[in-house]
């Protein structure tokens, strides 16, 4: 709350850390260059995202959803920040983000969780890593088209292909079959 009157409300990703013994400024997170999440950015990343996961349907499946706690026994102990691909397109279609690097942190949490519960060296961290890797670029891809004004053929196929899009302007996310696997 400000002296002046008024609220703003942050979040983890718009803290920034004070470097050990450091006396100098550091510039809040909020003042830095970022790409900030307009309902358009986030309709372009729902549209990349649900390509990605047309294309590596067998892949993103574990990561779907939540890990139901009640199935797998111990991954509320080990995993301290659960996130899973479904929540991130839910807070995308409800515009919870506001900056490109808080998507890329939850969409970083899925890989990061995956590594903390099996090993590294599994099947499902090996898609894990895979599927952040294409989120991430997917995220990159699409900012930097925002930044440049530029809209290249792949963006022109994610718009044909959303053609599904509600009236209000907001891209659907399908429906999809899911699996349990962790």
């Amino acid at each position: 709350e400000y002296e002046v009157g008024g609220t703003d409300n942050f979040s983890p990703w718009e803290i920034q850390k004070r470097p050990a013994n450091s006396t100098d400024w550091v510039e809040p997170f909020y003042l830095l260059e970022h790409v900030s999440c307009t309902p358009r950015f986030c309709d372009s990343l729902i549209a990349e995202f649900n390509l990605i996961l047309d294309e590596n349907e067998l892949q993103v499946e574990p990561f779907l959803e939540p890990v139901p706690l009640d199935v797998v026994e111990g991954y509320a102990d080990i995993v301290p920040l659960p996130m899973d691909i479904g929540t991130i397109l839910d807070r995308l279609k409800n515009r919870f983000y506001r900056t490109k690097e808080a998507i890329i942190f939850d969409v970083s949490l899925i890989e990061r969780n995956c590594h903390i519960f099996n090993s590294e060296e599994s099947q499902i961290s090996r898609d894990a890593s895979s599927i952040v890797e294409q989120l991430i670029g997917a995220i990159e891809d699409v900012s930097d088209a925002k930044k440049s004004g530029k809209r290249d053929s792949r963006k022109r196929k994610i718009e044909n292909q959303s053609v599904g899009a509600s009236d209000s302007g907001t891209a659907e996310m399908p429906r999809r079959s899911r699996r349990l696997g962790w």
